[in-house]
């Protein structure tokens, strides 16, 4: 486990001396700081209020200064998925508690009931490492105390490091030589289980190798001969599900094609090692992508508004909303069409926007869709991603044959759409958080 999981460089900030809330209200320097950390969570965590009132319920029991000039203020929120860590440093020191603590670095944890303890500890270890506070207070930026932080020679258990870059290296040299053998393509690596470059013993400069990465600046790529990066924004997705969504990335900004093969070495997070090499037949395992590449050629749907639908999808069905799973459904391109075998189920929310107002390539827009895939019924979205209406009925009179069994009204809705239509159907189930893909009414792909 390592801090960089959980801390991203957004949520590592500098505050200044400060008073002062909304609406004019009266904080204390520790308020101002606790509500300027909330502030750097996504809106899924929840809002500044429901984090500040979490943190100060804690605090009411005890105070969470740890050490001289540190506190990790800290809350258990079941509804999480995951652990989420921010990073405050006060310039000139603040008041903590009723001691009349000094704290500088303040570190605020949100996590659920399963990993809350096991984080907590983590975190708690490595403010404790000798020399950390002295070079953490010293930062003359929020990336350089971000790299602190995050410094993979944080990590707990030399022998255990040691053990994860020897499997680490050894697995590296089996997927290159693997790589060999079957002539692939590329070599697509995922460091993040890993936290660190320690897998390469030799240069790679000669290949054609692909760093897959949420944060791939860490890693300075390119000293080590990797020329490609790409950044990926899921988090928590389980091996398999990674590979496939890194590889509708990697295809959407062209830097592998149909006809490639690929070699991915990557691990899992819990693990901290890089154990798990794949072969992957693009133009077999991505047909649908490509189909839909070479539809855009007398079609409608662009690349972008595909991959971007999946990207939203993928975080719907892994965060759910306000900590309820999520399911609905997009029906993507062919809009003339489509617009004959849909009836509004409820008031359009879309109607009457500009048009660049409610385009799901718009990076604004994502919370409104999410927030909107509570209502019943589709999402229909033309080809270049104006979204033409949400709490849509679909509608159809043929039926679909030949699909598996057990699928519910809202994958068939999307089969019998594709089907009737030239438009993609992506359906999230409620149930199963699993995402299905559906094209001339047939189930092409499953996330």
């Amino acid at each position: 486990m390592a801090i960089a999981q959980y801390l991203t460089p957004e949520r590592v900030i500098f505050i200044p001396p400060q008073k002062g809330g909304p609406n004019g209200a009266e904080l204390t320097e520790k308020e101002c700081m606790l509500r300027e950390l909330a502030a750097t969570f996504p809106a899924r965590v929840g809002s500044v209020e429901s984090i500040v009132a979490a943190i100060d319920e804690r605090e009411r029991q005890v105070s969470t200064s740890i050490a001289p000039g540190i506190a990790l203020p800290h809350a258990n929120i079941d509804s999480l998925d995951e652990a989420y860590i921010a990073v405050g440093l006060s310039e000139q020191g603040l008041r903590w508690d009723a001691k009349d603590t000094e704290v500088q670095l303040v570190v605020m944890l949100l996590s659920n009931t399963d990993v809350h303890l096991q984080v907590l500890s983590e975190v708690a270890r490595v403010l404790s490492i000798s020399g950390l506070y002295d070079r953490a207070v010293t930062a003359r930026s929020p990336s350089e105390l971000y790299g602190i932080l995050t410094d993979p020679s944080n990590r707990a258990g030399v022998d255990e490091d040691s053990e994860n870059t020897r499997i680490s290296q050894a697995t590296v040299r089996n997927g290159l030589n693997l790589a060999d053998d079957l002539g692939a393509s590329a070599i697509v690596v995922y460091p993040d289980a890993l936290g660190s470059m320690s897998f390469i013993t030799s240069d790679l400069s000669s290949r054609n190798v692909l760093l897959v990465s949420r944060e791939p600046e860490r890693y300075d790529a390119q000293r080590y001969g990797i020329k490609t990066t790409v950044e990926v924004p899921f988090r928590g997705v389980n091996r398999s599900n990674l590979v496939q969504l890194s590889f509708l990335y990697i295809l959407s900004h062209r830097f592998l094609s149909k006809g490639d093969t690929a070699i991915s070495i990557f691990g899992d997070a819990d693990t901290g090692r890089l154990d798990t090499v794949v072969y992957t037949d693009l133009s077999r395992e991505f047909a649908v992508f490509f189909t839909l590449r070479e539809e855009t050629q007398t079609g409608d749907l662009e690349e972008s508004v595909f991959t971007r639908t999946i990207q939203i999808a993928v975080e719907l069905a892994q965060e759910g909303r306000e900590g309820k799973p999520a399911g609905t459904l997009f029906v993507l391109g062919d809009y003339p069409v489509v617009s004959r075998h849909v009836q509004q189920l409820v008031v359009n929310p879309f109607r009457g926007y500009p048009e660049s107002e409610r385009n799901i390539l718009d990076p604004s827009l994502e919370e409104t869709v999410k927030e909107f895939s509570r209502i019943d019924g589709a999402f229909v979205i033309r080809g270049d991603g104006v979204i033409e209406s949400c709490g849509t009925y679909i509608r159809t009179d043929d039926p679909v044959d030949g699909l598996p069994s057990g699928l519910g009204a809202r994958h068939t809705a999307a089969a019998a759409i594709s089907a009737a239509t030239d438009a993609t159907a992506v359906a999230i189930s409620e149930s199963t958080k699993r995402i299905s893909l559906f094209k001339n009414g047939r189930l092409v792909m499953t996330l």
